[in-house]
């Protein structure tokens, strides 16, 4: 007892140390507040947008003292309780825990937080309470406090970590209703390959496989030869004639840029192996644009060369390099670390092959054959 109570005062005093400073900052800020405000009504957007900083800062800094000053009350209660996930005991006063409808279990806001945060990066269907054996839905308001409450204490983020993080789990929510609808109707969510673009096209359950059956196919593959004749017989681009538009090409309005429904590659990439010359960086300079390969009328294996910067390198070609493939119903990519063949997608719940990409089924052991399980 005696040494909970010296770890308690030592814990007040540097609280208290900490009020007195944030309270000493918030008069400073509040004084330079007063002064800018008093200053004529002709003010240009610069001074606009340092008023609007000031005020943030200003009201992050009330929260902040009045967050200290509660806890020092609550440290005098003595009142704890510990975490069902991390097993840290905290005060009941100081608000460390949410208050959840579903059940009487005591979890933090640090590890709702961290829940929150796995499910919406692994897109997971569902957003159920951690608490076992709890598997009710977590409330929208309950998890956008979750989110908020993180960055409350970045006095220089000015909201920035908070808004992002509230984009993320409404880009989340928004997939999520989407994709229910759409199993409902047949149908299935496909997402643009580009980084950053929150683009989804709908469509028929299967087109993007109908698709995919109209790829031209390899010189060496077995689909090419016949075996009546012994020849060898080339496909004809799409399977549609050499002018007909290639089904697998799809077009994206917010990235501006054209994708194969199939590999997820882009369109056009520039020519591997292509260096500008000198001549072409002096009289063009930044505007030099590099001659580019089209993916029309070759097949996905063969097709994918590399980006001349490597900064440039896109997503599905990052995901190859660890050798990441996507599910056949979401489009959604998974690496496989450890186990078996057979994957089971967080977001669409699918059994699928890791080896041939096709929905699971007891015809499968060949292909464990093949991968060398």
């Amino acid at each position: 007892d005696g040494r909970r109570k010296e770890q308690s005062l030592m814990t007040t005093g540097t609280l208290l140390d900490a009020a007195l400073v944030a309270f000493f900052f918030a008069v400073v800020v509040a004084r330079v507040f007063s002064v800018s405000v008093r200053r004529p009504r002709a003010v240009d957007r610069r001074r606009i947008e340092w008023r609007s900083l000031l005020e943030i800062l200003r009201s992050r800094t009330r929260r902040m003292i009045g967050d200290a000053l509660s806890y020092i009350g609550a440290v005098h209660q003595g009142a704890t309780a510990e975490c069902v996930v991390c097993f840290d005991r905290k005060f009941l006063s100081t608000g460390s825990f949410p208050t959840l409808r579903c059940c009487a279990s005591n979890i933090c806001w640090k590890c709702l937080y961290e829940h929150v945060k796995a499910v919406i990066s692994d897109a997971r269907p569902e957003l159920h309470c951690p608490c076992f054996p709890c598997r009710a839905s977590l409330r929208d308001t309950l998890v956008r406090e979750a989110l908020s409450r993180q960055s409350r204490w970045a006095l220089l983020d000015f909201g920035a970590a908070q808004g992002r993080l509230l984009r993320q789990y409404e880009r989340w929510s928004v997939k999520v209703g989407l994709a229910q609808v759409c199993q409902v109707h047949a149908e299935e969510v496909v997402e643009c390959p580009g980084l950053d673009c929150d683009v989804m096209w709908v469509m028929p359950q299967g087109l993007r496989k109908a698709k995919a059956d109209h790829e031209p196919v390899h010189p060496w593959s077995p689909r090419a030869w016949s075996f009546f004749y012994s020849t060898w017989s080339p496909g004809d681009g799409s399977g549609q004639g050499a002018c007909a538009p290639d089904p697998r090409r799809v077009w994206c309005d917010h990235c501006e840029k054209a994708y194969c429904l199939v590999c997820r590659r882009q369109w056009e990439q520039p020519r591997k192996g292509y260096r500008p010359t000198a001549v072409d960086l002096r009289f063009q300079g930044p505007r030099h644009k590099p001659p580019m390969d089209s993916h029309a009328g070759k097949p996905c294996a063969t097709f994918g060369s590399r980006s001349l910067r490597p900064d440039a390198l896109e997503y599905t070609i990052a995901a190859e390099a660890v050798g990441a493939k996507c599910c056949p119903r979401c489009s959604i990519r998974i690496q496989r670390t450890s186990g078996c063949n057979q994957i089971r997608c967080p977001r669409c719940c699918l059994y699928w092959c890791f080896v041939c990409e096709e929905p699971w089924s007891h015809k499968h052991y060949a292909c464990r054959d093949r991968d060398g399980d």
